[in-house]
Order: structure tokens, then C-alpha cells, then sequence
């Protein structure tokens, strides 16, 4: 019984150290924030404190773009999802998170976002500006909303701009035009444009691509829990981040309320777990880690021209030579 009561106590005692670790950690930073731009604030939000939070704020956004008729129809076209779902989500991680591991303005940046250019310019006659910015806007709010329901603390207004004003460079840099002026407008856009019947409606190539990315998160997690239980919490995981509409639009079964009760519990148990866990000091450079894994070479400019669906780098390489 002794043994018992020590053991418990000694844990205890870790936890308190870890939560008083964790409190300094963020109070030294919160107080040198000030100090910090846009894109140093969000490396700090995506690479230490908050990397579950965002890699699924980024990835829950791209479920936004099956309810667009306009870029729906082009991934069902050229089978880019349907058809290697997973090498198409690890591509599209390792390209989107080499802007946040290394900075925009750094060798793998650039070449990430010039190589992503050409190959969004193998499409430019069937996609439109305005779906595009909308799904940037998305890698804003859904970041956001996942740390909102996950995380172990809210952004503070700071860190939400710095969100912003770092899309915003990004979208600078694809050369996209009419983007939002602030964080408000962003919110604006994307309700207008899930509301939109013309923008967002449910579609048979919104539901194929939707039922293949289902298929990749019960692949992942099912050594975990049934198939069954992980499309009924991802499900409900899109309800709560992406809203009725957008959900609706998805051609999904709105989630009953035991289920959305299940996912707001989970997201209080890991803020309440994350609070007694050390702080990250090693960055967590997810695109790095996926071209290691998926390419077996480290992230960097030249290895990010292999990176994408097979056909459509030929057309990109087929197009330089011209």
C-alpha cells in the first residue's frame, strides 16, 4: 500500500513539474512575442506548441475544396485524390508545411512555392482565382478552430494576425488577386462562399473525393478503433470545424449529439493532458519528415521537384521546355 501511495505521489509530483515547466516556457514566450514577426509566430505555433493542432487545421481545410464544383471536378479528373489519396495528402503536407518549417523567404520556401505554382498552372484554365483564395482563407479559419476545440490554451489576437498576414504573403506569392484585407474579412469570405450555391454544393465528385480521404484517416487509425467509430467522429470532427453548411454541402448525415458531445470531451482531455506535458524543444518539421519518409531524402530545393502526381510533373516538366 506504501508503495502505492509513493508511486502516486512521485506522479504527482512529475506533473506539477511539467505543468510549472510548460507555464515558464509559454510565459517567456508570450513575453517576447512582441518581438516576433508573422512567420516566426506561426513556426512557434505549428512546430512546438501546437503541430496536432495544426497539421489537421491544415488538412481538415482541404475536405472545404470537395464542395467546390470548380476544383472538385479537376481532382476527379485528373485522380489525384481518389487514386493515391495518401501520396496526394503527404505531397500537399510537404509542400504547405516547408513554408512553416523553414520560412517563405528561405531555399526550400521559395522552391516549395514555386514548385506548387507550376504545378497549380497545369490547371489555370479550369481553376478560378477565387477558389483559390477561398481555400486559403480555410488554412486560416480551420487552424484556428482547431486550437480553439483541441488546444491546450486560445490564440490570443496577436497570433491570429500573424496567421493571417502569413497567408496573406502566401497568397502574394502565387499571384493571387483580391485577397482579403483582414482576419474579419477572411471569416466573411468563407461563410459567403459555403453559403454560395454556385461557389459550394454537394456534387458526385465532392462525395467520391470525401469518401477516399474517410477511407485514408480509417487506414491510419484503424489498428485503434473500428472503421465504423472513426467515419462517426470524423464525421463530427468536420461538423464542429467546418460548420452545418460547409458539413451539409459535404453530403454527410449531421452528427447526432452524443457524438459532438464525444468530440468536445476529446478535445477537453487533450488540452487538460497537453497542460501536463513538456514543452517541445526540437522543432517539429513535418516536411522534412514526410520526404524522408515518402522520397528518402531530406526536405530541399532540388528534391521538391519530385514531389507531386507523376503525370502531372511531366506536364510541368513538358511546359518548362517549351
Amino acid at each position: 500500500m506504501l508503495v502505492i501511495v509513493l508511486l502516486i505521489f512521485f506522479i504527482i509530483c512529475i506533473l506539477i513539474l511539467f505543468y510549472r515547466i510548460r507555464l515558464q516556457w509559454y510565459l517567456a514566450y508570450k513575453q517576447n512575442l512582441v518581438n516576433l514577426n508573422a512567420e516566426q509566430i506561426y513556426h512557434h505555433l505549428c512546430c512546438y506548441e501546437f503541430p496536432f493542432e495544426c497539421f489537421y487545421g491544415i488538412n481538415l481545410a482541404f475536405y472545404r475544396t470537395f464542395v467546390s464544383p470548380t476544383i472538385s471536378k479537376v481532382y476527379r479528373q485528373t485522380n489525384t485524390i481518389a487514386g493515391e489519396t495518401e501520396k496526394r495528402v503527404n505531397d500537399t503536407d510537404i509542400l504547405m508545411h516547408a513554408w512553416v518549417d523553414y520560412g517563405l523567404d528561405s531555399d526550400e520556401g521559395q522552391a516549395s512555392i514555386e514548385h506548387l505554382n507550376n504545378i497549380h498552372g497545369v490547371f489555370s484554365n479550369r481553376t478560378r482565382n477565387e477558389d483559390f483564395v477561398y481555400v486559403l482563407c480555410c488554412f486560416i479559419v480551420d487552424t484556428i478552430r482547431m486550437i480553439d476545440v483541441f488546444g491546450w490554451r486560445q490564440l490570443d489576437n496577436t497570433e491570429k494576425q500573424a496567421l493571417f498576414i502569413f497567408y496573406e504573403k502566401v497568397g502574394q506569392k502565387m499571384n493571387l488577386k483580391n485577397l482579403p484585407t483582414s482576419l474579419e474579412d477572411v471569416y466573411v469570405l468563407v461563410n459567403d462562399y459555403t453559403n454560395s450555391d454556385i461557389n459550394a454544393t454537394e456534387t458526385e465528385s465532392g462525395s467520391i473525393l470525401t469518401n477516399a480521404i474517410h477511407i485514408l484517416v480509417q487506414k491510419w487509425y484503424g489498428l485503434l478503433l473500428p472503421a465504423s467509430i472513426i467515419r462517426i467522429l470524423l464525421n463530427g470532427l468536420l461538423y464542429v470545424v467546418g460548420g452545418e453548411m460547409f458539413h451539409k454541402k459535404l453530403g454527410l448525415k449531421q452528427p447526432s449529439s452524443l457524438t459532438l458531445y464525444i468530440i468536445y470531451a476529446l478535445g477537453t482531455l487533450h488540452r487538460d493532458f497537453m497542460h501536463f506535458m513538456p514543452p517541445r524543444i526540437v522543432p517539429h518539421r513535418l516536411s522534412d519528415l514526410l520526404m524522408k519518409q515518402n522520397y528518402m531524402c531530406p526536405a530541399g530545393k532540388s528534391n521538391f521537384l519530385q514531389v507531386g502526381p507523376p503525370k502531372i510533373l511531366a506536364s510541368v516538366a513538358q511546359k518548362e521546355k517549351q
